[in-house]
């Protein structure tokens, strides 16, 4: 797994109580590998809902500063072994050396995007938007969606995880 992908999140399964591990987004953001299973994404996105192969399922919820929604029962969560120093490095703000800084919307589906290391770059995320198929996606051809976008824990992020990019493909402006 490549650190870029990486994120730290809660895992809960049906019924169960969540518990803390490291989880790989896919390159287009809609599904995650996580012990050694790719899980889909339930669209339109319901509370982190995902969906194995099988018909398993289970709530796949990245870590959030400006949001938590296990708050109320944080102190029965166990974080796994795998993922305690990556959790300790998120919860310190250490966790990514490249972050992105600051961003300007420049026109339509472009944006300025500054990053920690000083690089700028000009993405267009236009051909991305309007070439994906999915359904999640539809709502960002509008201008206005588009622009809701926030900076979560360094990275771009729409809607609570609807749509988001590994840092370092933002910084190459290749979006897959």
């Amino acid at each position: 797994m490549k650190n870029s992908k990486l994120l730290v999140a809660y895992i809960a399964y049906e019924n169960e109580l969540p518990f803390i591990d490291v989880v790989e987004i896919s390159k287009k953001g809609m599904s995650y590998w996580y012990d050694e299973q790719r899980w889909h994404r339930v669209f339109p996105v319901q509370f982190t809902a995902c969906e194995n192969d099988a018909g398993q399922k289970l709530r796949i919820t990245p870590l959030n500063r400006n949001y938590d929604r296990y708050s109320d029962i944080s102190d029965q969560i166990i974080v796994k072994e795998r993922a305690i120093d990556r959790y300790n490095k998120w919860k310190n703000g250490e966790l990514s050396s490249l972050s992105i800084k600051s961003v300007q919307h420049k026109k339509l589906h472009i944006l300025v995007i500054e990053f920690s290391d000083g690089h700028i770059e000009y993405v267009d995320f236009a051909p991305f938007i309007f070439s994906n198929k999915h359904p999640d996606y539809v709502q960002y051809h509008e201008e206005s969606n588009f622009l809701t976008y926030q900076i979560v824990d360094g990275n771009l992020n729409w809607d609570d995880y609807t749509m988001i990019f590994p840092i370092n493909d933002l910084r190459n402006n290749k979006l897959l």
